[in-house]
């Protein structure tokens, strides 16, 4: 079924279900553009501060001066995405913004903790850990390009 354009449980087959940054990308008008790579794109898990957002890494996202981490309440519906045709998949701008504390030269990663908390990793080697109002809980420099922080719970 994923070859075709029909099968499977959105009726789409294999094609594109949602889009999201770049409205040329697929033939629609519309304003929202990212403007560099995105990295790290996820779900929010189930019973975390806005579970079923999409979270990544923006590259340049504030003309190429800074990175963010960003999230996105995607329209979601069962198994498909509410789109209105010939116009712009929804939401047109970022719906939760945290404005990474250093830039990033590469593939970076975030993760919403259960407690609401947002954990950073930035690709030159920075991690830390912010609350719900983006203060710092704790940091760490030096460490890997990569990585993931594990709760009790995970």
């Amino acid at each position: 079924e994923a070859a075709t354009s029909s099968g499977g449980n959105s009726g789409m087959g294999g094609d594109f279900l949602y889009r999201w940054g770049n409205p040329d990308n697929y033939d629609t008008p519309g304003t929202q553009v990212i403007p560099a790579a995105v990295h790290d794109v996820r779900w929010i898990k189930p019973g975390r501060p806005n579970a079923g957002y999409l979270q990544f890494v923006n590259n340049s996202a504030l003309g190429n001066t800074g990175t963010t981490i960003d999230a996105i309440d995607p329209p979601l519906n069962g198994y498909t995405y509410t789109r209105t045709p010939g116009q712009a998949f929804t939401p047109s701008t970022y719906d939760w913004r945290h404005v990474a504390l250093t830039g990033n030269s590469g593939q970076s990663a975030s993760d919403r903790m259960p407690d609401g908390n947002t954990f950073v990793a930035i690709s030159n080697g920075y991690m830390y850990e912010v609350d719900t109002n983006g203060n710092v809980v704790w940091q760490y420099a030096d460490g890997p390009q990569k990585a993931f922080r594990y709760t009790c719970d995970d």
